[in-house]
Order: C-alpha cells, then sequence, then structure tokens
C-alpha cells in the first residue's frame, strides 16, 4: 500500500492524487468479496494517482500477462481505462497491450 503524507491526504489534486472512485476514500470497500479487508484499487490507501489516457508509466514490478514477460521499470503509455478504472489498458515497447492493475505502475515524470 502506498503511504501518502498529511498534506497529501488532504491536498490530494494538488500532488496528482484523487480519492479512489472504488472506496470513496475509506481504504476498504463493500464492492470487493467477503474476505477482501483493504480496497483492491487503492491498496487501502484511499488514494490513487490521477491518471489520464496517453500518461506515460512506468512498472514498479515484473509483470507475466497475455504471454509477455515485462520488467519492472519498463515505460508505458495508457491506452485505455476498465471497469471504473479498476485496470489499465497500458501499451509497451513493440506494441504490445496489456492490461495492468493501478497499484502496479507509477506515474512517470513529464520531462
Amino acid at each position: 500500500m502506498a503511504t501518502y503524507t498529511s498534506d497529501q491526504i488532504f491536498s490530494p489534486e494538488k500532488y496528482g492524487l484523487e480519492m479512489c472512485s472504488h472506496c470513496n476514500g475509506y481504504g476498504s470497500s463493500l464492492k470487493d468479496p467477503i474476505g477482501v479487508n483493504t480496497c483492491t484499487k487503492c491498496g487501502g490507501s484511499g488514494l490513487q494517482p490521477k491518471y489520464e489516457e496517453h500518461d506515460i508509466v512506468s512498472l514498479t514490478v515484473n509483470v507475466q500477462r497475455e504471454g509477455h514477460a515485462i520488467k519492472a521499470g519498463t515505460r508505458g503509455t495508457i491506452v485505455h481505462f476498465y471497469n471504473d478504472r479498476i485496470a489499465l489498458a497500458v501499451e509497451f515497447p513493440k506494441g504490445v497491450v496489456v492490461t495492468i492493475n493501478p497499484l502496479e505502475v507509477e506515474l512517470c515524470p513529464t520531462k
């Protein structure tokens, strides 16, 4: 789970964050399966990065999906959102597009 400072919690927009739409900022959601104690979208923090289509993101973990192995640190471009932003379609080099959990990526600096 990501940890945020009190300033980020009280002024999320200033830091490119938004309240999680799945748990409404509580960190847990009745929408998740029974026995799951933390929100599956934000990881329990109540906040999430404010991603937009065409944002450049970097993987924070190694991912093996849909027949592709992609290493942590690989950059890709968000091309689509699924299910109220619970999943992202991210295009990586060589035209590989995979579905990613937002907790597996971080926003890259715009420089």
